[in-house]
């Protein structure tokens, strides 16, 4: 009886093959890398969207008035339990910090552009600390919440230090925000002055 001897691939050939492999990895990559960014976006405009309609529940049970934004002091905080934290189920930890950090974290923000290490990625526009609803003549248009924070800046400063000073476009170069009037926008920051139209309506909601 006649046995067929298995044939072992040759060095060529086995380099062949890795480079094929290499070649299909390189044009792959690249559309991976998208659809993660993509992905990314999604989700922090997702958590966005929740802070917004924590903020529209927040509205009703406070007269129309938007909660402190700049105030120092852990409790604070728009997202601790003077403001966000009792709308969005958050879990009380046993000291004044309320702990939701998931809702607070953005997948493309880096460590080092987070409050506090990891705990928020995203900035209030100062703007509204406190501000009754009714003042303002364009909600639609006035952010609200965004891509933001670096150490200590948990919301969009005031003029002295230019309102989008912690503002941070992770997301190809353009930055998540929800608005005012709850709808969530991909914006492209404004490389005109500051006090222009454009920038004095998305920060006061007003020309």
């Amino acid at each position: 009886m006649r046995t067929q001897k298995a044939q072992n691939f040759t060095l060529v050939e086995l380099l062949v093959v890795i480079a094929i492999i290499a070649i299909l990895a390189s044009m792959l990559l690249p559309a991976l890398n998208k659809a993660r960014t993509y992905a990314y976006s999604a989700d922090c405009m997702s958590k966005l969207k929740n802070l917004g309609a924590a903020t529209t529940f927040y509205l009703g049970d406070n007269n129309e008035r938007l909660y402190n934004i700049t105030s120092t002091g852990q409790k604070h905080f728009w997202w601790r339990e003077n403001g966000l934290a009792p709308y969005l189920n958050a879990k009380y930890n046993g000291t004044v910090r309320l702990d939701f950090t998931p809702m607070l974290l953005c997948k493309s923000a880096k460590p080092a552009d987070t409050y506090e290490v990891n705990r928020s990625a995203y900035s209030g526009n100062w703007v509204l600390s406190e501000k009754k609803l009714s003042l303002i003549k364009y909600p639609s248009k006035v952010g609200l919440i965004g891509d933001g924070c670096q150490p200590y800046y948990y919301y969009f400063a005031n003029a002295t230090y230019g309102y989008d000073v912690a503002l941070k476009p992770r997301h190809q170069f353009r930055a998540n925000f929800v608005m005012l009037g709850g709808e969530v926008l991909s914006i492209k920051p404004w490389p005109s002055p500051a006090g222009n139209s454009l920038e004095r309506v998305f920060w006061h909601g007003i020309l």
